[in-house]
């Protein structure tokens, strides 16, 4: 038997690989016939292919665990040569092969077999919705409530990145052992924002031309040890997307080009999108020219990073 697992989303393909080597530990106590082998390595080929073809212990099935396959023509070909002993319904081996996002991977030869051979399964990056579902079920799990928001708070300040989401809910589970309740304050305390989360806040303040709250958040990152320049080029670039999205918008089929010209993630296109909405491309051309202005003065030493940051702050 051949199970293929793929794609982006690491975190499913590894829980759904444990899942499997735990069940097939649950029934082979022995552990001599789990073998992990890792092509990036360089594995000894008459090794390998003992794999295939000695007796194994105590009769148990044998489990092959293979990583970066895609990165080993030795190993495909390995694979494709056993592919009868593989693929007999009498075969006492699994073997379980794992990869990330194979890209323009999907239309080699070795792919299209295991399309037909394997049983496959491919891993995307969550939308934001299913993120939601799977925040909701790890509070299930853990017998924990929430906060009106606090799932949608985690998504804003995470994204899709179901590692880390793991690790701060984890923070945040050890955190409220007691009480069992997650509120958005225990959040706030204890995530701290990607970046680009804080940026949106920071372009929300400067759609609304909230001169104030702008100005206190883009201190609140001069504090926390962002630098200026690195701020101006988080703004110039989330202004050019703006810009973009404004220029689109009235053409859905464009629209999706440029998302993928972008490489955004589709919740950064939705918030950006929601950004455009209260702001006119004039605006936006106007806002766009002046911080780029400020950037090359900055960069040619004619005015300090945060004073040129206060200069676009005053004139919005």
């Amino acid at each position: 038997m051949i199970i293929f697992f793929y794609g982006p989303d690491s975190f499913r393909i590894h829980q759904k690989t444990q899942a499997i080597v735990k069940k097939y530990q649950s029934k082979h106590k022995s552990g001599l016939n789990f073998k992990v082998i890792d092509f990036e390595d360089s594995p000894n080929e008459e090794e390998l292919n003992l794999l295939f073809t000695s007796q194994t212990m105590f009769r148990e099935k044998r489990l092959l665990l293979f990583k970066n396959v895609f990165k080993s023509s030795a190993a495909q070909k390995l694979i494709l040569e056993k592919e009868k002993i593989l693929t007999s319904q009498q075969s006492d081996i699994i073997l379980l092969i794992i990869e990330g996002d194979l890209g323009n991977k999907k239309t080699d030869k070795f792919y299209q077999f295991l399309i037909k051979k394997a049983k496959t399964q491919e891993f995307k990056l969550l939308e934001e919705s299913k993120v939601l579902v799977w925040i909701f079920k790890n509070f299930q799990r853990r017998g924990f409530r929430f906060q009106k928001g606090v799932p949608e708070r985690l998504v804003e300040f995470i994204g899709n990145d179901l590692w880390l989401l793991n690790n701060e809910l984890k923070k945040l589970f050890l955190y409220k052992d007691r009480e069992r309740m997650i509120t958005l304050k225990d959040v706030d305390l204890l995530i701290k924002p990607k970046m680009e989360v804080n940026i949106f806040r920071t372009l929300d303040q400067l759609v609304k031309k909230d001169k104030k709250s702008l100005l206190e958040m883009i201190h609140t990152h001069l504090e926390k040890g962002d630098s200026p320049l690195y701020l101006f080029s988080m703004l110039i670039f989330q202004l050019r997307n703006l810009l973009l999205i404004n220029e689109f918008k009235k053409n859905p089929f464009q629209r999706l080009i440029l998302q993928e010209s972008l490489g955004l993630k589709p919740f950064i296109i939705k918030r950006l999108s929601f950004l455009e909405k209260n702001i006119s491309g004039e605006e936006l051309k106007s806002l766009y020219k002046k911080i780029f202005e400020l950037e090359t003065k900055i960069k040619t030493g004619e005015i300090e990073p945060v004073l040129g940051l206060d200069l676009f702050v005053s004139e919005i």
